[in-house]
């Protein structure tokens, strides 16, 4: 019921909001909750066994907790998000061994068809032609004058960079039990 900030095609705003829509349209297509999409489409073939979907279940004991501040205070806690907050935008846990293997089969190509691997990998343009440093769901780069194709992340009490690298077949990943502004 809200008009648009602004028109499509003059302008670029990362939205989590794109990342729900393209949940639900994979569980339309699919007919499949989008979990149960990721693990026979992603998980299963690359061999990833340990991701699962953190808004139906809890952490292991083993892992650790999630923190968070208010301005310079204390680290405290940090709550988990309600429901289907995170749907299609964030609501994986896995092993760092897991992450690996998904940054691999990028690196490889491994697992999406050359023409599906271009299409996420080429900047989208505004109308005027401008770059974006965006292609479908991940940001393009160049870091530190190398091409990347990264994304950033975060949750209640966690943030996490991954940087792929594909001409120096390198990721490099950052996983923190902290929220980005207390993390760094």
């Amino acid at each position: 019921g809200r008009p648009l900030t602004f028109s499509p095609g003059p302008e670029f705003r990362y939205s989590n909001t794109n990342y729900l829509i393209a949940g639900a349209i994979v569980e339309k297509v699919s007919g499949m909750s989008f979990f149960r999409f990721l693990q026979t489409r992603i998980f299963q073939p690359l061999g990833m066994r340990s991701a699962f979907d953190y808004t139906s279940n809890r952490l292991p004991a083993t892992d650790v907790a999630g923190y968070f501040t208010f301005g310079i205070g204390p680290l405290r806690p940090a709550p988990r998000e309600a429901g289907e907050w995170l749907f299609g935008a964030g609501k994986l846990a896995m092993t760092a061994a897991d992450l690996a293997a998904w940054d691999q089969s990028l690196i490889s190509r491994s697992l999406l068809s050359e023409a599906s691997y271009r299409e996420q990998q080429t900047e989208t343009l505004l109308k005027d032609g401008a770059g974006t440093q965006a292609g479908l769901g991940v940001n393009l780069g160049p870091v530190l004058k190398r091409r990347s194709v990264y994304h950033l992340g975060g949750g209640s009490g966690f943030s996490s960079a991954n940087y792929v690298f594909p001409d120096d077949r390198v990721a490099v990943v950052v996983l923190a039990n902290g929220e980005s502004r207390t993390a760094w």
